[in-house]
């Protein structure tokens, strides 16, 4: 009779071990799952922030943009508890209690007993906060911003810790009292002050009123971020994410299962399928990454291509209508005429051809009543922006273009770019003679 209840014990033991270790693989998979998903959002995003050239405000064209400078309001708000003036924030006010709870246990001996332990923690009792759109600014200009649905990272400007003897306790939080009251509340608040620096992420669209992009949310864009912080902190952030996002399910796998192992060296299978599965995943979402990158920044690359086409034509359209209004005012002499033709043959729509400005300019110190007419300063003005807007265009497209180039001689990219067959753009030079429109050749 022992010998039969000895084996069925053994028996059982051997059915209960892996049936344990099958619950214990799926419990380790499913946070392994789900560490590699945020590990492969976090990894798009610290790429794309990588990648994405900083524009200036008055370059900013349709489509994703990094920007940096100031936050800036002709109307700014009041913040509710540190009364500063900001563009948004958030406040909250929590409450700590703690109380007495008896509870009955058994110990090692099986003894049932009851002790007492203090029990403590804080609850929110009122929060709040309030956003409008506001202004970014740097020294080309200023765009707007929508900070609906963004991801806000802020800063922290008011933190108070304090008893019923501070005004502030019931001036700035409720006049009710919680159960199991200590008496302390602690008065919290973020927000993005007044010219304070910003950096932003984020689709950048036209206005409806006006002709003017502004940022803001949009379902299809990669990311929409507004932080007080810079883009080095950031960015540094972010690596530590995915620094714990990769290591915690690799110290679950190989340390947990090599534990196992060791112990029990007949599980090897679970250690093998788990880890070669683990490797695997992260192999895939690397590849994935970099090449979903390397064809973001591709594409990338064509569209600052087709501003600069854009900005062309649009300084194009403005000279009939500059020589029409220069030409309803008197009739000129020889002199006017050959350059209002000089002006006329060097802008083509697609060409990069040298400014017009300094034959606009002489034009009018020729003939002074020329600066009186509203339309021939609109058109100059127009032009100027015009102009301004090209180098802009200009300046963005050779920082796409140098972040793609480096990506396409950067290994392991550089295989990537072999199969997409991808190779190096040419930058865009803004010279004083005609020349043909840029062509590039992204593939053989």
């Amino acid at each position: 009779m022992f010998s039969l209840l000895t084996m069925a014990e053994i028996e059982f033991d051997m059915l209960l071990k892996p049936e344990l270790l099958l619950w214990i693989s799926a419990f380790v998979a499913l946070i392994v799952f789900f560490c590699m998903w945020f590990y492969y959002k976090n990894l798009r995003r610290y790429r794309l922030m990588r990648d994405t050239p900083t524009s200036k405000c008055q370059g900013v064209f349709i489509g994703f943009v990094e920007l940096k400078g100031t936050a800036e309001s002709t109307s700014p708000l009041t913040s509710y508890l540190g009364e500063d003036e900001c563009v948004l924030y958030n406040w909250s006010v929590e409450e700590r209690w703690s109380r007495l709870v008896t509870e009955t246990y058994t110990d090692s001996k099986g003894h049932t007993r009851t002790r007492t332990r203090r029990e403590s923690g804080w609850i929110t009792v009122a929060q709040g906060g309030d956003m409008h759109t506001f202004y970014l600014k740097d020294s080309t200009g200023e765009v707007l911003i929508c900070p609906e649905k963004a991801r806000l990272k802020l800063t922290r400007t008011f933190a108070i810790t304090c008893t019923p003897s501070n005004d502030l306790y019931y001036g700035k939080g409720p006049d009710c009292v919680i159960a199991d009251s200590d008496h302390v509340r602690r008065f919290v608040e973020d927000a993005i002050p007044l010219h304070h620096p910003l950096y932003i992420l984020g689709q950048a669209m036209e206005r409806r009123s006006v002709v003017a992009p502004k940022i803001a949310y949009d379902p299809k864009a990669p990311d929409f971020l507004i932080s007080t912080d810079s883009e080095e902190s950031v960015a540094s952030g972010l690596k530590w994410t995915l620094f714990f996002l990769y290591f915690l399910p690799a110290l679950l796998i190989f340390g947990g299962y090599g534990y196992i192992f060791f112990e029990e060296p007949d599980t090897w299978p679970f250690l093998a399928i788990m880890g070669s599965g683990f490797i695997l995943v992260s192999l895939t979402i690397w590849a994935i990454t970099m090449l979903n990158n390397l064809i973001g920044v591709h594409n990338c690359v064509k569209q600052a291509l087709s501003l600069i086409d854009v900005q062309y034509k649009r300084r194009y359209d403005l000279i009939p209508n500059l020589v029409s209004t220069v030409q309803s005012l008197r009739d000129y002499e020889r002199n006017t005429q050959e350059i209002m033709v000089s002006i006329r043959a060097n802008v083509t729509p697609q060409a990069n051809c040298k400014s017009v400005l300094p034959e606009i300019r002489a034009l009018a110190e020729a003939y002074p009543e020329l600066m009186s007419d509203d339309a021939f300063l609109f058109l100059q003005k127009a032009l100027t922006d015009a102009e301004d807007r090209i180098a802009l265009a200009t300046c963005y497209y050779n920082d796409v273009v140098t972040n793609y180039n480096t990506l396409v001689e950067s290994f392991p990219e550089c295989f990537a770019a072999m199969i997409c067959r991808y190779r190096q753009a040419p930058l865009h030079h803004v010279g004083d003679i005609k020349r043909q429109p840029v062509h590039i050749d992204f593939a053989q």
